[in-house]
């Protein structure tokens, strides 16, 4: 009797050692999906996300150079004003490209998540329904025009080009002889309902984060904020908005998003361009002349796969934002646009923009000049003479392999 139970005991401990063996075979590929999965989503935001930028840069920030070029040739908004042909040209050719940024978005995206032809021209027609209109708790559906302007909210276009994007390879998963019909229409009938749903709640948040920093830097009720408070969130705003830029993120996308204006901007804008300043003064010694100018009058993004192997080499460039954004609101009153406030040096809008701004002033000269060129080149350098002494930074880890 004993050595029957003794045996069903050990029957039901090789069956449960079976079943834990079974267990542990069906949760290990489960995973090892799981983690495939995951990287293909963090694959797809990223590529999505290089995709919007090129989209806001072709359409909406194209756009405001050529506008602002038209505005300095003596372009006049004014109703009845003369203006030249030319120059009148040129403005109207800015115009419309603003007015194009869902289309630019959707494109882009469609192209840097690798779309067909027809889905491409699809995503496209859900970003230009993206910034037909918009909808808020307070005024309900607002339609844009050419005269009120277009939604040209960089989040929410993202947002619905990317759902509509899912939505699109999830239904339409083979060719079938209608999808030349079907597939845009299903687009643009897709992006109208997510932004209805999507544009009242993101548009409020977006709203208290920028009435929030319109506090925080520039005071209420006529009041202005104390010299302290100033000083604290001039430094959050210019280091973040700096290494949003470098990330890559369209800084410039989300201080549009936030209507980041006034000193606000104005430290944004030194954030911005201490990380473009100083990493070209930073690399300038390992790589060639050409990068210098690249990333001065482009983008500091291109050192972003190096910040990731080695995050230290981006501290020069952050505690020099954390200096320099303060300085500038406080001694020069350094203000800027919701456009210019995320772009920095790049193609020069940060600084036109502020030039407009304040009024071509000479605070505005000397502002741009010392405090976006000359004191993120200086400080930047002699923190990054500093790190190389320590050893913190090295030869070689800013080097660009193109």
């Amino acid at each position: 009797m004993e050595n029957q139970n003794n045996n069903n005991n050990y029957n039901n401990n090789n069956e449960n050692q079976d079943t834990t063996i079974e267990i542990a075979e069906v949760q290990t590929p489960l995973k090892a999906e799981k983690r495939v999965n995951l990287k293909k989503i963090k694959e797809f935001a990223s590529k999505s996300m290089s995709g919007m930028v090129w989209g806001l840069f072709a359409t909406l920030l194209i756009g405001t150079i050529l506008t602002q070029i038209a505005s300095i040739s003596g372009y006049s908004t004014v109703q009845g004003a003369t203006n030249n042909s030319f120059v009148s040209l040129i403005y109207g050719i800015g115009t419309m490209l603003k007015s194009l940024l869902g289309i630019g978005m959707g494109i882009g995206m469609g192209i840097a998540m690798k779309f067909t032809n027809l889905q491409l021209v699809s995503l496209s027609l859900a970003g230009a329904v993206a910034t037909t209109f918009r909808v808020t708790f307070k005024e309900g559906i607002v339609i844009g025009n050419f005269v009120t302007g277009f939604n040209n909210d960089p989040v929410i276009v993202y947002l619905v080009v990317l759902i509509v994007g899912i939505l699109m390879t999830l239904v339409f998963t083979k060719k079938t002889p209608f999808d030349l019909l079907i597939l845009p229409l299903f687009c643009v009938i897709s992006a109208a309902i997510i932004t209805f749903l999507l544009s009242p709640e993101i548009t409020w948040i977006l709203q208290q984060i920028g009435s929030f920093l319109s506090w925080a830097m520039n005071g209420s009720n006529g009041n202005s904020a104390p010299v302290y408070q100033k000083i604290i969130f001039a430094s959050i705003i210019g280091v973040t908005v700096g290494v949003l830029l470098t990330l890559p993120i369209s800084s410039a996308a989300i201080c549009i998003a936030i209507n980041l204006t006034g000193l606000g901007a104005g430290a944004a804008l030194v954030g911005c361009c201490t990380q473009m300043v100083g990493f070209a003064i930073q690399s300038i010694r390992e790589n060639k002349i050409g990068i210098f100018f690249s990333v001065f009058f482009g983008t500091s993004m291109v050192f972003f796969p190096k910040i990731v192997k080695k995050p230290l080499i981006w501290l020069p460039t952050i505690i020099a934002s954390a200096i320099l954004s303060p300085i500038a609101v406080l001694v020069f009153d350094l203000q800027s646009s919701k456009i210019g406030a995320g772009m920095g040096t790049c193609g020069l809008v940060g600084p036109l923009q502020t030039l407009e701004t304040m009024g071509y002033s000479l605070d505005a000269w000397l502002g741009i000049i010392i405090f976006c060129i000359l004191a993120p080149a200086l400080v930047v350098f002699l923190l990054d003479l500093l790190f190389r002494k320590l050893n913190i930074i090295k030869k070689g880890d800013l080097k660009l392999d193109f």
